[in-house]
């Protein structure tokens, strides 16, 4: 027995170490409507929950009861069939299976930390987790590379196709360091006119020319006592800087306006709008002035996705509605309602991604299905790239990359399949109408059939029926 505990605990420990060496690892919630005790899945893939309602069964996306006076206690997967605490009584055996899902799959759980997890894999290969109330959907397919792993990364850029990326440990560009006296940098910024590159490291703006490595620092001190820099951007012609202090203009050395701490600078609709400590400002070229508009308080960054604008703050993601003057607050986190968020993009298949404080999260419909990456990982302020389709979100542990095209199970359909679309639908509507018709002139047929119970003939028919069950089943999405 004692050859038994020791060997559970060192498959256990290598478990851990698998899972976290794996690069995805993508958790959808599903929320069950009371606690749960244990989950397991049968030699079928068949998988049943415990509760304190009784055994339910559960398909990957709904649940039912069935036994609501079970009382045998926690299920477990062993050797290969689906086993219960009773069982395990009457044979006194000892098992420690608890303890190993809790430590290897505890670090991909969000929120509260829980006590108990179970795991459960359906006949399909995908794998489940539980705990408290929810359940959660784990994949692990390396959909993601991290890139300077172990560093924690702000600006990122592809320039003259070698890519840089700055963090709290130095430059890399193509992940080699160069200027190895430069420890700390936050933000980059290419000048074509003359091929050379600034960096921001602290109070000091560095000019780097990649062609023969060398560099120097750019005189600041004619704007007074040392300032932190954290974003640099070219306006109207003229470098502009945010600063701890304020609104720089590059050109002339001088601070702009009020002296508010910055967090981003983003050019939006020809003006500069400035994400700050104190809320949004706008710069049109003349005048900074507070936008009266949008939310006080500490804002990490603020987008333009269509007609509407997204604001990151300390406090949660915003989305305020050009149309309707107003606010709604996206709810990415039931367990953590004020979940600081940095940035949010949308990918060109119509989804928001937002990078946060504890995860990276995926959504297409405000506070509806939202999926949690990385839900242990801290990503940065000011620390985005989207390059060819292929997006980059800056973390405490490195840069996470991906393409979100990878994620095909919740894609929309395709333009170049509109035409299939329309046919499809002509073929349904001609399809059940011809059949109602012929229907009523046939005394001898049948009662009427469900319309998923019309017989097709050939495969082509059947091809499209289904394709257009499918459409209207998903009108939302398509």
């Amino acid at each position: 027995m004692i050859k038994l505990k020791i060997y559970n605990i060192i498959l256990g420990v290598f478990c851990i170490a698998s899972l976290i060496g794996q690069d995805t690892v993508a958790v959808k919630i599903i929320d069950f409507p009371t606690v749960i005790r244990s989950m397991a899945n049968d030699e079928n893939g068949n998988i049943y929950i415990e509760s304190v309602k009784g055994l339910y069964q559960f398909d990957g996306s709904k649940f039912w009861l069935i036994d609501p006076n079970y009382n045998k206690g926690t299920l477990f997967f062993y050797q290969g069939k689906l086993s219960n605490q009773s069982e395990f009584n009457k044979r006194n055996i000892e098992f420690f299976g608890d303890w190993q899902k809790n430590a290897v799959w505890h670090p991909f759980i969000p929120g509260s930390t829980p006590n108990l997890i179970s795991h459960a894999k359906d006949k399909n290969g995908h794998e489940f987790l539980a705990s408290n109330n929810q359940i959660f959907k784990v994949e692990y397919r390396n959909k993601f590379i991290t890139l300077q792993n172990g560093y924690s990364t702000r600006g990122i850029s592809f320039i003259n196709n070698d890519l840089y990326i700055n963090t709290y440990r130095g430059i890399f560009r193509n992940e080699n360091r160069i200027l190895p006296h430069i420890v700390f940098a936050d933000d980059l910024f290419y000048q074509k006119m003359d091929s050379s590159i600034l960096f921001s490291s602290n109070s000091n703006l560095i000019k780097y020319y990649p062609q023969n490595g060398k560099s120097e620092v750019i005189d600041l001190s004619s704007l007074g006592e040392k300032n932190y820099i954290t974003r640099i951007i070219e306006y109207k012609g003229n470098l502009f800087l945010g600063s701890r202090m304020g609104f720089i203009d590059f050109k002339n050395r001088k601070y702009i306006g009020e002296k508010v701490e910055i967090n981003d600078l983003t050019i939006i609709d020809d003006k500069v709008f400035i994400s700050s400590s104190q809320g949004v400002y706008i710069y049109d070229g003349k005048t900074l002035q507070k936008s009266p508009q949008f939310k006080d308080g500490l804002i990490n960054s603020i987008n333009k996705i269509g007609s509407n604008y997204w604001l990151s703050t300390k406090t949660g993601l915003y989305l305020y509605f050009s149309n309707k003057s107003g606010y709604e607050k996206v709810l990415l986190d039931k367990d953590f309602l004020n979940l600081e968020c940095y940035t949010v993009k949308k990918d060109k298949n119509g989804f928001y991604w937002a990078s946060t404080s504890a995860g990276l999260y995926r959504f297409q419909k405000i506070n509806d299905i939202i999926e949690c990456y990385f839900p242990s990982v801290e990503f940065n302020k000011r620390s985005f790239l989207n390059h060819n389709d292929i997006f980059y979100f800056g973390s405490v542990q490195g840069v996470i990359t991906f393409n979100p095209s990878d994620f095909t199970e919740y894609l929309k359909v395709k333009s170049s399949l509109l035409t299939w679309i329309y046919f499809g639908l002509g073929f349904i509507i001609l399809s059940v109408g011809g059949y109602i018709l012929f229907k009523k002139n046939d005394k001898t047929i049948k009662p009427k059939q469900e319309l998923n119970h019309i017989i097709l003939e050939n495969e082509q028919d059947k091809f499209l029926f289904e394709l257009g069950s499918y459409i209207l089943e998903n009108l939302a999405t398509v």
